[in-house]
């Protein structure tokens, strides 16, 4: 399901082993390309995938993300990691941090971890997982900077492709904890991750990594009064110069050369949620598109498309959802939250699940 191989973060440092899910494979890569230009979309991990993709999406990240620029946000995580702490004091942890990213309030969690239970080396180990293997070695290295005697081991795989990630799982728990008479607690992370994936089949997998026991700290971006009220305020989170280097680079690195007006971000109606059909604006999400104006051939994953006036190219969106849709949402999944914290104007929510 997976190979593992040695990278090295730093010259003259202690080599760092990276496994790699077939999701995450370039042959399972360009067919994910092929397919997602098929369908006239770039996939998301293309986006996250190069290095210079991923320092342009933390620069984009730390200006606007509520997170980065309210002070008040962290306060909410902070509750959120105490109420997680205190229902799996005393018991061995595997935090799987899913869509990694930088790994700071992954690594925020661990402290706490270990801090606040006193859990003892061998007890606390760590899987960043994210599609960019610069983002999940950045995450890895954070956390080993905070613990040193932390096991650590970064997975790269493509969250969009759903993959099946149950043995491994289980194979790194015994090894991480093959001591203890018990399994760990496996305490799921989901940043940041839920605004970009189809919900009912995302969710329908992150359930089944749960057992029972396990716990999920889950995070999206919200829209606190619907479409119509929210989505002026909204957009100029996606559509200002950040955003746009960020998407205009991974055009670039497609072999499209885009101009300001050919690449719209808009808002519109959120059509894949039947309990949902418009209502209120509940669901909706923000959309940027390239639609040149002159038909363009692109040659790329063996094969050749056409982008053009009448077949424009999406390269990013974002789900938002109302408060009550959420939590309906995550009902109907099986993911009935047993604490939920809202900030940010009420466009931050947080949740926290258990198996």
């Amino acid at each position: 399901m997976s190979r593992s191989h040695p990278m090295v973060p730093n010259p003259g440092d202690t080599f760092t082993s990276v496994s790699v899910h077939h999701s995450a494979q370039p042959e399972a890569l360009e067919e994910s390309l092929r397919q997602s230009l098929t369908q006239g979309r770039i996939p998301g991990w293309y986006l996250y995938a190069t290095g210079d993709q991923s320092r342009r999406w933390l620069a984009y990240h730390q200006a606007y993300a509520p997170s980065s620029t309210d002070s008040a946000v962290g306060t909410l995580y902070e509750a959120l990691y105490r109420a997680g702490s205190r229902r799996i004091a005393g018991r061995p942890v595997h935090l799987l941090g899913l869509g990694a990213g930088s790994g700071q309030k992954d690594a925020d969690l661990l402290t706490l971890l270990a801090g606040e239970d006193v859990r003892t080396p061998g007890l606390l180990a760590y899987t960043p997982l994210d599609i960019s293997v610069p983002l999940a070695l950045q995450a890895a290295a954070r956390a080993r900077s905070e613990l040193l005697d932390l096991d650590i081991h970064p997975l790269v795989a493509d969250l969009e492709a759903h993959p099946d990630l149950a043995s491994w799982l289980v194979a790194r728990e015994r090894a991480c904890f093959a001591h203890l008479n018990e399994p760990p607690v496996r305490l799921i992370t989901c940043f940041g991750v839920l605004p970009n994936q189809p919900l009912p089949g995302f969710l329908s997998w992150l359930r089944a990594l749960l057992r029972p026991g396990d716990l999920l700290m889950l995070s999206t971006n919200l829209s606190p009064e619907g479409l119509t009220q929210d989505s002026t305020r909204i957009l100029a989170q996606y559509d200002n110069p950040f955003a746009r280097a960020w998407y205009s680079a991974a055009l670039a690195e497609l072999g499209l050369v885009s101009s300001p007006e050919e690449l719209a971000v808009t808002a519109e109606p959120l059509t894949h949620l039947p309990d949902f059909p418009g209502e209120q604006g509940q669901a909706w999400r923000i959309v940027a598109r390239l639609t040149p104006g002159l038909e363009t051939i692109l040659n790329t994953a063996g094969k050749a498309f056409a982008v053009g006036p009448r077949r424009p190219l999406e390269v990013f969106h974002s789900q938002r959802v109302t408060a009550t849709a959420l939590e309906r949402i995550l009902i109907s999944e099986g993911l009935s939250p047993h604490g939920t914290w809202l900030g940010a104007r009420g466009e931050e929510g947080i949740c926290l699940c258990a198996g």
